[in-house]
């Protein structure tokens, strides 16, 4: 059943004016956008999270002199904590 076809349903059987429905679907329709902006929101957090913990990874198995802690592993933590506070 599409939308449309919903509303007109809704509207007879229940004695809704019809512009009311359509308000009614058009708020249903902006709310199931609104939650498919914020998971594509998410998932867009997937991917500098993995290069960040990877980096970091890397960063761990140095050894010698390699081995630092430096404005950039700083960085690295920073968005990794930023990701996973907001996922």
């Amino acid at each position: 059943m599409h939308v449309n076809d919903a509303v007109l349903h809704v509207g007879y059987t229940y004695g809704i004016s019809i512009e009311l429905a359509f308000k009614a679907a058009d708020g249903l329709v902006a709310w199931q956008e609104f939650i498919r902006a914020l998971e594509m929101a998410m998932n867009e957090l997937s991917s500098p999270l993995t290069i960040c913990q990877e980096c970091l990874t890397q960063r761990e198995n140095r050894t010698g002199v390699d081995k630092i802690r430096d404005e950039v592993e700083l960085a690295l933590l920073k968005v990794t904590t930023y990701c996973l506070q907001n996922t």
